[in-house]
C-alpha cells in the first residue's frame, strides 16, 4: 500500500476522506492519500513517478514505428 511504503521512505502520510481498515487500508476507491508536510511533496511525487504508481502511471508509448504499423493494417 503506498501510505505505507511512503512512510517507510521518511515521507509522512495518512489516508482521509474514505473509510480505512484496522490496518490502515483504504476500503473505498475514494479515499485520498495525503503528505503531511509541504516539503515533502516533491519526494511523494518522484516516489510514485519512479514507481509508476498511482497518478504517476504512464501510458503506453506510441512510436513512429506503431503508426506506420497502423497505417499497414488499415
Amino acid at each position: 500500500m503506498l501510505s505505507k511504503e511512503l512512510n517507510q521512505a521518511g515521507i509522512p502520510c495518512e489516508v482521509r476522506s474514505g473509510v480505512t481498515l484496522e490496518d490502515g487500508t483504504p476500503s473505498v476507491p475514494e479515499a485520498e492519500l495525503w503528505v503531511q508536510h509541504d516539503h515533502d511533496r516533491r519526494n511523494a511525487y518522484m516516489f510514485c513517478v519512479e514507481r509508476e504508481i498511482g497518478f504517476a502511471k504512464r501510458g503506453q508509448v506510441t512510436t513512429l514505428d506503431d503508426l506506420d504499423e497502423q497505417e499497414i493494417a488499415a
